[in-house]
C-alpha cells in the first residue's frame, strides 16, 4: 500500500487530547515525583547527628512516593491502550485514588515519627503533599475528600500546642483554599474541552454528510479514505462501475491504473499542500483524469474530484467524486477579428475615396438620363 508524505502542518489530534493531557500529566508529576524521591534517600542514608531525626521519617516519605509513582506508572500503562475518554478517566481516577491514599498513609506514619516536630516534615506534609495531590487530581470531589481527612491530621499534629502551631493551621487552610479552586477549574476546562470535542465532532459529521451528498448527486461513484488511501465506507457505485464486488477496506491505489498512478499520487501530494494552508489562501486542483482498473483488468477513463480536510483525529480526510460521464467544458474562443476584415482593402467604403475618384470614376450600364450626378459634396471639393 502506498503511503502518502507526511503532513507537517498536521493539527492536534482533538479526539486524542483527554488521552495526550492526562499522560502527559502523568510523566510529568513522575518527574518531580523522582526527584523526591532521591532526596527523601539521601535523607535516610545521610549519617549526620543533627540529622539523625529524619532518617525514619524520610524513609517512610520515600516509600510513600514510590508507591505513588508505580500507581502513576501502570495507570499510564493503561490510559496508552484505553480506546475512550471514559476509559481513560476511569483509570486516572483509579491512580488518583490509590495516590490519596498513599499520601495519607505516609503522612499519618510521619506524625508519628516525628519526635522532634521539625519543620522539614511539616512542609513536606502540610504544604508538598496537597500541592502534588491537585496537580494529580481529576475531580474535585476526591480532591476534597483527601483535603478533609488531610486537614483532620494537621489538627491532630497541631493538638499538643495549638497556641505555637496556630500559624501552620492557618497557612494550611489558606493554601488549600487556594489548591481547591485550582482543582475546580481544571474541572471546567475540562468539560468546556469535552463541550468543545462534541460541537467538533457534530461538524465535522456534517462536513462529511453535505460533502457525499453533494457528490453522490453529480457524480457517478462517491469514495472516502484517510491518508492511507484506505476506503472506509461501501461505496456501491463504484462496485457497479468497475464490476467488482467489495471495496470497503481496499486501498484505492489498487484501482488505479499503473500508468497513471504516479500522476494520481502526484496530484494528492498538490491536495495536501494546500489543505495547510488557510481556507482563503487554498487553490485546489478542479480534477484529475486517469483510468479505473475494473474486475476484467480493462480501464476505466474517469474524472475524479477531491475534496479534503482535518478530522479530529488529526488526519487529512478525503472524499472523491468519481464520473465517467463528465467532460470538462470546452473552452471558447473569441472570433478573430483578422477574418471579419478579410477584403476590406478590396472593399473600401466608396465615400472614403478622394473626391476626384468619385467624379472620374465611369458609371457603367446607365442611361444618361439615369446616370448620377456629383454630389454637393463632390462639386465643392473638386477644382
Amino acid at each position: 500500500m502506498v503511503q502518502p508524505a507526511a503532513v507537517p502542518g498536521t493539527p492536534v489530534r482533538l479526539r486524542d487530547a483527554e488521552q495526550s493531557l492526562w499522560l502527559g500529566s502523568i510523566r510529568k508529576n513522575n518527574k518531580s515525583q523522582m526527584t523526591l524521591i532521591i532526596m527523601f534517600l539521601g535523607l535516610s542514608l545521610q549519617t549526620f547527628a543533627r540529622l539523625e531525626h529524619l532518617r525514619l521519617p524520610a524513609l517512610v516519605l520515600m516509600l510513600g512516593h514510590l508507591a505513588t509513582f508505580g500507581a502513576k506508572h501502570r495507570a499510564a500503562a493503561k490510559i496508552e491502550h484505553a480506546a475512550t475518554d471514559a476509559e481513560v478517566r476511569q483509570h486516572a481516577h483509579n491512580a488518583e485514588l490509590a495516590c490519596i491514599v498513599c499520601r495519607l498513609l505516609a503522612h499519618a506514619a510521619t506524625i508519628l515519627l516525628d519526635t522532634r516536630n521539625s519543620t522539614f516534615l511539616k512542609m513536606v506534609t502540610m504544604w508538598w503533599m496537597p500541592i502534588g495531590a491537585a496537580m494529580s487530581s481529576c475531580e474535585p470531589t476526591s480532591y476534597r475528600l483527601f483535603l478533609v481527612i488531610q486537614n483532620i491530621l494537621v489538627m491532630l499534629r497541631c493538638s499538643s500546642d495549638w497556641e505555637a502551631e496556630v500559624s501552620w493551621i492557618v497557612s494550611t487552610l489558606v493554601m488549600d483554599v487556594y489548591l481547591l479552586n485550582w482543582s475546580n477549574q481544571q474541572e471546567d476546562a475540562r468539560q468546556r474541552r469535552d463541550e468543545l470535542k462534541q460541537a467538533l465532532s457534530r461538524l465535522e459529521a456534517v462536513a462529511e454528510e453535505t460533502t457525499a451528498s453533494l457528490f453522490h448527486r453529480f457524480c457517478d461513484a462517491t469514495v472516502h479514505f484517510k491518508d492511507d488511501y484506505e476506503i472506509l465506507l461501501p461505496a456501491p457505485r463504484l462496485s457497479a462501475l468497475l464490476n467488482i464486488y467489495q471495496t470497503q477496506g481496499r486501498s484505492f491505489t489498487s484501482l488505479v491504473s499503473n500508468s497513471d498512478l504516479q500522476r494520481f499520487l502526484d496530484h494528492m501530494d498538490v491536495v495536501n499542500k494546500q489543505g495547510e494552508k488557510e481556507p482563503h489562501e487554498r487553490e485546489l486542483p478542479d480534477y484529475i483524469q486517469v483510468s479505473l482498473m475494473d474486475s476484467f483488468a480493462k480501464p476505466v477513463p474517469v474524472h475524479i474530484f477531491i475534496a479534503c480536510f482535518f478530522g479530529m483525529d488529526g488526519k487529512m480526510s478525503y472524499f472523491a467524486g468519481i464520473s465517467e460521464s463528465w467532460r470538462p467544458p470546452k473552452v471558447k474562443h473569441r472570433k478573430s477579428k483578422g477574418r471579419a476584415d478579410l477584403g476590406t482593402s478590396a472593399s473600401t467604403d466608396f465615400a472614403e475615396l478622394s473626391p476626384e475618384l468619385v467624379d472620374s470614376s465611369p458609371n457603367f450600364g446607365a442611361s444618361p438620363t439615369t446616370a448620377k450626378k456629383p454630389s454637393s459634396a463632390s462639386r465643392r471639393f473638386s477644382p
